[in-house]
Parts: C-alpha cells; structure tokens; sequence
C-alpha cells in the first residue's frame, strides 16, 4: 500500500432483482467522475474509491443464500476488474421473516462494520432489501454509542433512477449522529471532550475567511469548540473561580455562539439547532448581574453557586452538587472577600469562621424550631458520607443520599434565609472545660462569662491525656469529649473556656470552633503577698481572651 493510500474494507448488500446496466455519475465531485458501465453499485464504488487513493483491502457482501446464488458470481466478476487480489466474501444472513433471524442479521451486520483499527469502513446500501438500510442505520448509530465505529465511515446510495444516474454519499446523516450523540453527552452529562474533537475536525475542513467582514467558518468554529472546552473542564473540576468570577467561562460560552453561530448556520446545521440550547442549559442559570457593591457581588455569586448545584443534580453529579451548595451557604456567612474569593488572597482562617457562623445559626434555627439537627448539620453529614465513600459508621443507600442532595439543593435558597434570620437562641451557656471548677472563680470572673451572653456556666473536668499518646490519639479523644459535650448540651453552648494541657487544648479549641463556639483563656494578674516569712502568690482574674481561629 501507498504511503498516502487508505485501507478501506467495503461493506455491500445484494437483493435478488434485476440490475441494469447504466453508468453512475459521483454526486458533488468537482470535476464530475463519471464510472464505468456496470450492473453493480459496488464495483461503480470501487473505481470511484481507487480514484480517490483508497486501497481495498476486503470486500464484505451481506446476502441471503438466494441472492448469493443469483448475483454473488456476477459481482465478483465485476469487482476483479478493479482489485483482482481482494478478498471477497460473501456473509450469510437470513430472510428476516423470524424475530431471532433479526437479531442474526444485526450482529453480522455489527462484525461487518467493525474492521481492524486504522481501516475506513465504506458501506453501500443500494441493493439493501427490505429493511437493511434501516439495520445499516442502527448498528451505525450502537457501535457509535458504544464506541466501536470506526473513525472514518463513509455511506453511498446509487440512484438510478435518477438522470444521469447518480452515486451519493449519505455520509452527512453518519456525521448527525456524531453530532447527536456528543451533543446528547455534553447536555446530559456536562462533558464536552467529543463535542471537542467534532469541532476541532470540522474546524479542519471548514472553509477559511476571506477578509474582515468574511470570517468564513474555520474561525468561529475554533472560537466556540475553545469556549465549550473551557466550560466543561471548568465544570468538570469544580472551578467555581474560573467558571463564574474573573472573566468567567460562563460569560465567554455565552459570548462565543452569540458572536459565532450565524457564521457556521450553512457549515453545520445540526450544530446550530443546539447551540441555544447549551446556553440555556448551562450558561443563562449561571449568569447573576451584581452590582458594584461587594455585597451585592457576593450576592450574585452565591445566587450562581446554588444554581450551578442545581445544574450538578440534574446531570447526575451529586457529590459536586452537595459540595457546592454547602459552600454557597458558608460564602453567603463570609464576613470579608478573602473568605469566600479563591485566589492568593484566600484566608483559611476567614472561611472557617465562616463556616463556624453557619453552624452557629443551624444550631439556633434547630433549637427554634425545636428539631433534634438543622438542615446544615444534615447537609455536612450527607456531604462528608459521600466525600469519604461511606466510610463510616452507618453509611447510606445510594437511593437515600440521592433523594437527600436533591432535596438539600432544591430547598438551598429558603434554607438559606432561614439561616440568616435565625436569631441567636437566648440562654446560651458558657463551659468551662479546666481544671478549675467556676465554683472557685472569682465574682468578676463569672461576671464576665455571663455577660458574653449567656444565662449560665457549666463545668466539664478537662480529660485525661496519656503520656504516651500520640498527636491522633489526642485529636481522637478530644473529637468524642466534645461530640458528647455539644449533644449533652443541645447546642446551647456558645463560649468556653479551655485550659489544660497543652495539645489537647489546641485540639479541643479546634473542635469546638468548628462548631460554632468562641473560645477563650482567662488571663489574670500575679500578686505576691508577704505574710510573716512567707511569700504568697495571688492571681485575680482580668479578662478573657479569645484563641486565635485554630479551627
């Protein structure tokens, strides 16, 4: 074979009519090519296919066994005049008139059209009876689902009874369903890969522009195959920043088939029918218009957010769907633009307040309504079952945890106003979790406690920590003392006081700030009182001191 010659097996159907005589003429081919006189379609194919550079490498001719008898001799006579060292072989099918003879025809007809890779499939369906162009079709359209059909398929037809008689190529209707199937993966799923390499294949072959007024189609088309991909990988991986903040790949889907899609309207229409319906579905939901103040900004990106888990839900995506709608929520608390911005001015510390707030207000609106756990302790619980695959304790259904998301991010919205007007439940208690029983603080001690706002103190002896535990050990411990101290409490604690040893107090200051409470150390100021010949220390109690923001 030539070095720039194509390996081509040829696909044809034989019936059992009467083929005439006649010469076909290639439609759409500049100059005309006009084949020789034949009785055969096939073998007009085969010389049109030699001209174009294609080597046959095998001819594949599906048959009933009364149809081989009566014309399977003539068309291999036909085809030697043009590749004499080609097989041929004849493939054996059944009348049809059984449903299980359907489903024989199918298959054979699936191993027809799956030749060896890097081998064109071309397949002539002109003397195809009753319905096998329709098999012709489908097994087409399942081995393109299924990912099986060859990259380059071409389809003839011979019209005779057109005058001339004409050779046409079908292989526009092969290319809908390339179209059809990436578009249904991309608005089903989000993925947009195969709507990709489409754009990307016709940018190739489409015509170039002539001026500045004539961008012709290859242009537009690598504008919007760029601005599919870009949306997609955003979307994808979660880049919440790049697809809506910062010249978002929202705005520029948006943009680029606005811009574009009258240039490729005659190129491609299939294509064009959708685009409209891509915006629709992926870019108008997405697309808040804030204002110049911050707030409103962040408004319209948390507003963004929540319909973006909506558009997760509906693919089928609930894991980014559930993530998504508990950062929304925690964005919506952040008090300043490095909590809820990604970027190199990100602040950890700032989220994490943030989402202390949130916790904060869902233990309030629980008390308030007076239900054991708020809608955002049951959001972190089915979010972080999903997170670590189920690894845990009592893991949900996949059917549970579906019907959770979706109905955690259909009410998203109302849960957040819900959250913003919950006001702090009065009776907060303060916990001294210490050594030091309050039974023995000073008055000015328990009065500053109090006056943080809350009605009482309670005490919780400071655990015991094992010398020789290590760091996971601690932070294990520390998880259960204060799981077990929330749950006692009912979320009414929102101050404490920690002292004690000094890695369990960072980890219990972590755990209880993550839960919404403000922790403090009491400082105090040393006295020393000289009593005979004795020196006596007295501490008395100044303020409480925040941690700084551990969680």
């Amino acid at each position: 074979m030539g070095k720039n010659q194509e390996a081509t097996r040829l696909v044809t159907f034989l019936g059992k009519g009467a083929y005439q005589l006649c010469r076909y003429e290639v439609m759409e081919e500049d100059p005309p090519f006009v084949c020789k006189e034949t009785n055969y379609v096939a073998s007009a194919l085969v010389e049109y296919l030699l001209n174009k550079n294609h080597t046959i490498t095998e001819i594949q001719v599906l048959c009933t066994e009364e149809s081989k008898n009566t014309h399977f001799d003539g068309l291999c006579k036909a085809l030697a005049e043009f590749v004499p060292e080609a097989p041929i072989q004849a493939v054996l099918i059944p009348l049809g008139d059984k449903s299980e003879d359907l489903w024989e025809i199918f298959n054979k007809t699936q191993d027809c059209f799956t030749p060896k890779d890097g081998t064109k499939l071309v397949v002539d369906i002109t003397h195809a009876f009753r319905s096998l162009p329709f098999f012709a079709g489908s097994v087409i359209a399942f081995l393109m689902a299924t990912g099986k059909l060859p990259e380059a398929v071409d389809v003839f037809y011979g019209a005779f009874e057109m005058k001339p008689s004409k050779l046409c190529r079908l292989s526009r209707f092969v290319e809908v369903l390339r179209w059809a199937y990436a578009l249904f993966l991309f608005l089903e799923t989000g993925r947009a890969q195969k709507v990709a390499d489409l754009l990307e294949h016709y940018r190739r072959l489409a015509p170039r522009g002539t001026s500045k007024d004539d961008p012709g189609v290859r242009g537009p088309l690598a504008k919007i195959a760029e601005a599919i991909k870009k949306w997609s990988d955003d979307f994808e991986s979660l880049r919440v920043k790049s697809l809506l903040l910062e010249q978002p790949t929202a705005q520029g889907l948006v943009d680029a088939i606005e811009k574009n899609k009258d240039n490729i309207a005659n190129f491609l229409p299939p294509l064009t029918s959708v685009l409209e319906d891509i915006v629709k579905e992926y870019s108008s939901p997405l697309l808040q218009a804030p204002n110049d103040a911050a707030r409103d900004k962040k408004s319209a990106f948390v507003a963004s957010l929540l319909e973006l888990a909506k558009i997760y839900v509906k693919k089928g995506r609930y894991l980014e769907a559930i993530a998504v709608t508990r950062e929304a929520i925690i964005s919506d608390f952040a008090e300043h633009k490095n909590a809820w911005v990604p970027g190199n001015d990100f602040e950890d510390s700032e989220r994490s307040k943030a989402e202390a707030m949130v916790r904060d207000a869902d233990r309030s609106l629980a008390l308030a309504q007076n239900t054991d756990r708020g809608p955002i302790d049951a959001l972190f619980k089915v979010r972080n079952d999903m997170l670590h695959a189920g690894f845990n304790r009592s893991p949900q259904e996949a059917s549970t945890l579906k019907k959770q998301v979706e109905n955690i991010v259909s009410n998203a919205s109302e849960t957040l106003v819900s959250l913003k007007r919950t006001e702090p439940i009065a009776g907060g208690i303060f916990l001294n979790i210490s050594n030091h029983p309050s039974s023995g603080w000073s008055q000015e001690q328990k009065d500053a406690a109090l006056a943080l706002g809350c009605s009482e103190i309670v005490d919780e002896q400071f655990p015991y920590v094992n010398p020789m535990w290590g760091r996971e050990e601690v932070s294990r411990e520390a998880k259960i003392v204060v799981s077990r101290i929330l749950d006692k409490y009912k979320g009414r604690i929102r101050h404490a006081m920690v002292e004690g040893e000094f890695t369990m107090t960072v980890e219990l200051v972590k755990k209880l700030q993550g839960s919404g409470v403000k922790c403090y150390v009491a400082t105090t100021e040393r006295d020393v009182v000289v009593e005979g010949d004795v020196k006596k220390s007295r501490f008395s109690f100044k303020r409480f001191r925040e941690y700084p923001w551990i969680a």
